[in-house]
């Protein structure tokens, strides 16, 4: 089944290209259309949102700096995952990739994508200040016991700040930290 979520609503001044272009820097919007900018498919236990413009390319082509384009894709995102695996104050620039071992401990990699090769060999990389991280435990499981490595040094896992969460303050690092995550 498909739901259109939101209408296509085109410039006043029409689309903005090389060859034709508003002598305004604002071009206001247009009467809305009948056509969806945005829909939702539903095929079984599954969603998807489909979006009716490249929203990916346009936040790479404006360096991630158009706030509203960003919150549309935060709200897509929440909307089909309305209980994430996990949360964070990491900056975008912090990648996050949790990996599960055979033997059942989480791996949480954290990995600063700011640090860029310019940076190693002449320099010492940029550290970033400490971080907090919250698992959700009905996603992942309980968690027994944290540490963070390298080096592997122990960490307090709070339960009480958020019900049903996991939370931990990592400690600072410059390119790579993996926290360690052991199930009860």
């Amino acid at each position: 089944m498909t739901t259109p979520l939101a209408q296509l609503i085109p410039p006043l001044g029409g689309q903005q290209t090389l060859e034709r272009h508003t002598a305004s820097l604002f071009n206001p919007p247009g009467p809305p259309t009948s056509e969806p900018a945005i829909v939702q498919h539903a095929f079984g236990l599954g969603r998807a949102m489909y979006v009716s413009a490249p929203l990916g390319e346009y936040l790479q082509a404006r360096r991630n700096v158009d706030p509203w384009a960003k919150r549309l894709a935060c709200n897509l995102i929440a909307a089909l995952l309305p209980e994430p695996l996990l949360d964070t104050d990491a900056p975008p620039g912090v990648e996050l990739v949790l990996n599960r071992t055979r033997d059942g401990r989480l791996l949480l990699h954290l990995l600063n994508n700011y640090v860029c090769s310019a940076h190693l060999g002449t320099h010492d990389a940029p550290r970033l200040a400490e971080l907090h991280v919250a698992l959700n435990e009905s996603r992942v499981g309980p968690i027994g016991s944290a540490s963070v490595a390298p080096p592997e040094q122990p960490l307090t896992i709070d339960h009480q700040l958020r019900p049903g969460w996991s939370s931990l303050t990592l400690p600072p690092f410059a390119i790579h930290q993996v926290l360690i995550l052991q199930p009860t």
